[in-house]
């Protein structure tokens, strides 16, 4: 019995000083923790991994509930600074989020760190704390979007666009309806995110995406606002995710469209001209197998200078620091570091 209760005693102390990792939030500053997760993902491009860790440390001070795309980055630098703290850190918040932590701590297996993350995310009592009902709602919607471009292919392009404009536009209405009625806003530590890509995408962020046409196109006179920019500033929404809705979308600040003018710079593209690796194999860190060109509108200084006053004011990067990343993501075959998603900077194969 004895040996039993030191054990439990063991773990529980574990479970305290992992959950409290979070608990000394010194104050909820949204810009001060974007300012330090570009840090952090530059130290990332020169290859300081132990510099990204000490910027992400810094900037979980400011935002209790960071974005998965950050834990995902700041997990991959620990483990290869073999930093324990980094693991203290993160798995509390993988468990509370149900991230599959295994899939993508593999190639890691021979690294000693990788045993004491094992033990640590075995040994956690910590349990999801994501909302089912919510999750399930947003599934639902997602199934109706999928749905209906399906049902659609004999009917008239007219037809067919306007009922895909249909649905869409119904789709964000009840999902605004449902954000309104709960008092709760979707952010990655309510719902989680979709499936298991480095990424961490948001399971509603199609239905944004498809609706931000929609709410022009059906609903032009009563615009459906979801107030992302607020969201943004709040640190609540990511912004990379809605400088590509404002860039390629239309979505606008205001819930409007303003068709394809680029207010934040995200409107650059990805050319993917070959693929030499018919079955290229995951390594942590390797050379792309991918011929490709990054396109950049060309602007003038001015132009460049007021994208960056507007990207500041919502809490985004300098331009040039965007593209000194996504030029870092091209470089990389399944690197185990995302910065932006692919897909907002638009992906073309030649």
């Amino acid at each position: 019995m004895r040996l039993i209760y030191r054990r439990g005693t063991f773990k529980l102390l574990i479970l305290f000083m992992i959950a409290g990792k979070f608990g000394y939030t010194q104050q909820y500053n949204p810009r001060q923790y974007f300012d330090y997760i570009n840090q952090a993902e530059l130290a990332i491009c020169d290859s300081n991994y132990k510099g990204a860790v000490a910027y992400y440390k810094q900037a979980f001070q400011y935002l209790k509930e960071p974005f998965g795309k950050d834990l995902f980055n700041c997990l991959h630098c620990g483990l290869i600074a073999e930093d324990k703290s980094v693991v203290d850190i993160c798995i509390p918040k993988y468990k509370e989020r149900s991230y599959f932590l295994p899939y993508w701590v593999k190639d890691y297996a021979d690294l000693p760190i990788k045993k004491y993350l094992d033990s640590i995310y075995a040994n956690s009592f910590i349990t999801s704390k994501l909302d089912t009902n919510y999750r399930n709602f947003i599934h639902e919607l997602t199934k109706k979007d999928q749905a209906i471009r399906k049902e659609v292919v004999n009917l008239s392009e007219n037809e067919a666009g306007y009922q895909i404009w249909l649905t869409d536009s119904i789709n964000l209405t009840q999902l605004k309806q449902y954000i309104d009625s709960t008092g709760i806003f979707p952010t990655e530590s309510v719902v989680g995110n979709f499936g298991n890509t480095a990424f961490c995408e948001l399971p509603y962020e199609l239905l944004l995406i498809h609706s931000a046409y929609a709410s022009v196109a059906v609903n032009f006179e009563k615009p459906i606002n979801l107030q992302l920019d607020k969201r943004v500033l709040s640190g609540e929404f990511p912004p990379d995710l809605y400088a590509h809705l404002c860039d390629f979308r239309g979505y606008g600040i205001d819930g409007k469209a303003i068709g394809q003018k680029s207010r934040y710079g995200a409107d650059i593209s990805i050319h993917a001209i070959s693929n030499k690796s018919k079955n290229p194999t995951y390594n942590p860190i390797k050379k792309a197998t991918w011929k490709q060109k990054l396109i950049i509108p060309k602007r003038t200084q001015e132009q460049v200078k007021a994208i960056d006053k507007r990207r500041r004011e919502m809490n985004m990067e300098p331009f040039k620091d965007l593209l000194k990343k996504v030029r870092y993501q091209m470089n990389l075959d399944f690197m185990p570091f995302c910065f932006v998603n692919s897909w907002y900077t638009g992906v073309f194969f030649d």
